[in-house]
């Protein structure tokens, strides 16, 4: 883990990472059973369960990309600061 600000922003990235995946199964999951539910019990889909499984995988799509920016962009900015600026 960095000191200063830019460990605290990696830090902050990578909660933000988890978050927005853990939330996004969650809601998949949540919307499958419901589907699943009601179309067992009362013998019809819910019409905007396939729309808010491809708005998950966009958000994961998303962060993966986030993601791999970061990994990508902050090592040579860390060349280019000064040392003060890790803490």
């Amino acid at each position: 883990m960095h000191a200063g600000w830019l460990g605290r922003l990696s830090d902050l990235a990578r909660r933000f990472e988890a978050f927005v995946v853990a939330t996004g199964i969650l809601v998949m999951a949540a919307v499958t059973v419901a589907n699943v539910v009601s179309r067992v019990v009362l013998g019809f889909s819910l019409s905007f369960a396939e729309e808010v499984a491809q708005c998950c995988v966009i958000a994961f799509i998303a962060i993966l990309l986030f993601a791999t920016l970061v990994l990508i962009a902050v090592p040579p900015i860390t060349l280019v600061l000064p040392r003060h600026a890790f803490g």
